[in-house]
């Protein structure tokens, strides 16, 4: 027996063989074996990381992931099923290049391709250190105003990170922008490590992250914030009305040598007058302010004051013909009514003027064939800004037809 089994073991060899490839060829017709790739790709993941180390400058990449599997594999894989890792395993401090781990938590599949197939990255020790917080006031205050020390609470935090980002790390910024600023100043900021020339540096962590800041602002003395009253002068063309008066700026800063000068002001400086007699639009005008004597203004700059100026709007009612167009040639339209009123609403110069004979109401009777039809009049040859509030009748009865429409016997 042992000796035809020796004599037979390459014919059973090839036999098995080609059982096995018979199965694999069925098996694959009934659920195909394909390659494809991971859309979107699958998150790297940093496993064992030695303890006291960190990593310097390292984004995270995305792992384009190539899998060959049967169908009833893939129908049921998620990229959740996917695990893209590097391991980090005894490593030391410096530059390393690894290669990335991939695995597959549903079977069969084969990891054909992974790209990229390693990744560059370095570690650094761990450390930390307490610094102090320093206010950075950028911008001119208000004229007039002063600004008292910052206070900052903490004043101090903790900078944590890399040896070498952490090394770098020369200050602590509170940065404010205090342009024009005549108010107090109390808010959170948020803080940001600088080395020495300025600069942000990367890859530290402050604990915290923000420090409230709290800056009095105080106005100096001989000096007022007081507001700017404009002066307008004359009156509009008839049949308009002023609807908004402005002026830019609201406020400004007068100056005395002599305090009480400045205190005595009531709160407010006017304008030189502004002439809007017989306007019919708006006017806009930059004038000096007229400022007492003995006081100053910080700037010497002109304000701007604005003047709307808008027609008085009136409704007035037109009662005209109704007109038709589009109707079919040889064929005859009978309207009832002849006539309609029209509601509009406009300009009071625009609408005295406006006669019955300036409109004309018309029926569009455009694809209309025989009949009895409804139909919308509407109003050409309106003027600009004048609009139609409504139509008396809203519908008018228009009957069409080939011939002539009877007319009514008198009744004897």
């Amino acid at each position: 027996m042992a000796r035809w089994l020796w004599e037979n073991l390459s014919s059973l060899v090839l036999a098995f063989v080609l059982s096995i490839a018979v199965w694999i060829a069925a098996v694959n017709t009934d659920d195909p074996i394909s390659e494809r790739s991971l859309a979107g790709g699958v998150p790297l993941e940093i496993v064992n990381l030695p303890a006291g180390l960190q990593l310097v400058g390292f984004n995270l990449p995305s792992i384009q992931v190539d899998l060959k599997a049967p169908e009833s594999t893939w129908n049921q894989l998620s990229a959740d099923d996917v695990h893209a890792r590097l391991d980090l395993q005894g490593l030391k401090p410096g530059e390393h290049t690894l290669p990335v781990s991939v695995s597959v938590d549903v079977r069969p599949a084969i990891v054909s391709q992974v790209e990229p197939a390693s990744v560059a990255l370095t570690l650094d020790i761990s450390t930390s250190k307490t610094m102090a917080v320093s206010a950075d006031l950028t911008g001119e205050i208000a004229l007039g105003y002063q600004a008292n020390e910052p206070a900052i609470s903490p004043d101090h935090v903790l900078v944590s990170g890399p040896a070498g980002a952490v090394d770098r790390v020369d200050r602590v910024r509170a940065g404010l922008r205090m342009t024009g600023r005549r108010e107090d100043f109390d808010q959170e900021v948020r803080l940001e490590p600088l080395d020495a020339l300025g600069q942000r540096v990367g890859d530290v962590t402050l604990d915290p992250a923000f420090a409230r800041v709290t800056i009095v602002v105080e106005q100096l003395g001989g000096y007022r914030l007081v507001a700017i009253l404009p002066i307008v002068r004359g009156q509009v063309a008839p049949g308009y009305q002023v609807t908004g008066l402005s002026v830019s700026p609201t406020l400004v800063t007068v100056y005395s040598e002599d305090p009480e000068r400045v205190n005595a002001l009531p709160g407010y400086v006017e304008t030189a007058p502004v002439d809007i007699a017989g306007a019919e639009g708006n006017v806009t005008r930059r004038v000096m302010l007229s400022i007492p004597d003995g006081l100053s203004q910080v700037d010497e700059q002109p304000v701007e004051v604005r003047v709307d100026v808008a027609a008085i709007e009136i409704t007035t009612t037109l009662t005209t013909s109704l007109v038709t167009e589009g109707l079919r040639p040889g064929w005859y339209a009978a309207v009832s009514p002849q006539a309609a009123s029209v509601i509009l609403k406009g300009p009071l110069p625009v609408l005295e003027k406006l006669h019955t004979g300036d409109l004309e109401l018309m029926l569009d009777l455009s694809g209309l064939g025989a009949g009895t039809h409804q139909v919308t009049p509407h109003v050409i040859n309106l003027p600009e800004n004048v609009v139609v509030q409504t139509i008396v009748p809203d519908t008018v009865e228009v009957i069409i037809s080939l011939g002539p429409p009877a007319t009514p016997t008198p009744t004897p």
